[in-house]
């Protein structure tokens, strides 16, 4: 997600009017109109109701400028921060995090470590995918991500942040939704939506050999571009859709996450880079994100 179509989708919940929202954030109207639909579109949920005469916020659209607005004011203060603290001749950082995963802790974690290394950070949110090519290509040094510890590259170090599981999100009414887990012959008649191999192509690989064994007795879709594909998935009439724990934290109580108990393996989110980009700094801000997170979650 471009996080300046962001900024412009929180201006026009303050203003709730084209013209005043294109004029203090000095666009178009017809460009402003054309991200917000955009916006739409790749969340896959009405954000706005428009008439002639007014546009107001539906539901969905109340949630998401509160959470946004939160989150984008805590990325400005680092933003701020960092420019107030960087020098000239000092090391360069180049991170990759995902937004959704970690905006509750990242932007603490970058101020803690400005504050104590003489560094400066080169911050992009990104989604899973640019995250690794960026850690393995070389354009990142390090990248906040969701990934398979077992299977990283030999070259890459990381520090894990939270160990998590795979599972499937279903609305609460669901009976599975009271189980404590589920198996996979508990999906059998069930249509699952799961992970596009072209977005997301280390997850659609575990789904699929998963699935795999499944016989053709599950309705598979693999439509999942990132987060914000799932809610729609959901509401076209998929049954579940498949993802890690923390997605559904974002999604309660409407719907409820149950980890799968024979799936083999386990994702985390972690922190990873190439071992041959391991320096102080780059320990030092891992330390320092995971410190943020420990804050957050005692």
């Amino acid at each position: 997600m471009d996080v300046n179509v962001l900024r412009e989708f929180v201006v026009l919940s303050e203003e709730l009017n084209y013209s005043a929202a294109s004029e203090r954030l000095f666009v178009s109207r017809s460009s402003l109109t054309k991200h917000m639909q955009l916006l739409e579109s790749e969340l896959g949920v009405h954000l706005l109701d428009r008439n002639s005469h007014s546009v107001s916020l539906t539901p969905a659209g109340v949630m998401f400028s509160r959470r946004m607005s939160d989150i984008l004011g805590q990325f400005d203060d680092v933003l701020k921060d960092i420019e107030d603290l960087s020098r000239n001749g000092v090391t360069m950082l180049r991170v990759g995090y995902l937004f959704e995963t970690a905006g509750s802790f990242f932007p603490t974690a970058c101020t803690s470590f400005m504050k104590n290394r003489d560094a400066r950070l080169q911050i992009r949110a990104m989604e899973v995918q640019e995250i690794r090519e960026g850690v393995l290509n070389g354009d990142l040094d390090l990248g906040l991500t969701t990934c398979v510890l077992d299977e990283l590259p030999a070259d890459c170090n990381y520090l894990e942040i939270e160990s998590d599981a795979y599972g499937i999100i279903v609305p609460a009414e669901s009976p599975l939704a009271a189980q404590d887990s589920f198996v996979l012959s508990d999906l059998e008649g069930l249509t699952l939506h799961g992970p596009s191999s072209h977005f997301l192509p280390l997850e659609a690989r575990i789904f699929n050999r998963y699935l795999s064994k499944a016989q053709g007795k599950i309705a598979v879709r693999s439509s999942l571009s990132d987060i914000g594909s799932m809610l729609p998935a959901l509401a076209m009439g998929a049954n579940a859709v498949f993802t890690v724990g923390h997605v559904a934290e974002k999604m309660k109580p409407s719907y409820a996450f149950v980890p799968s108990a024979d799936i083999g393996v386990a994702p985390s989110t972690a922190l990873v880079w190439r071992k041959n980009k391991e320096t102080e700094d780059v320990l030092g801000f891992a330390n320092c994100v995971a410190q943020a997170f420990r804050d957050l979650n005692p």
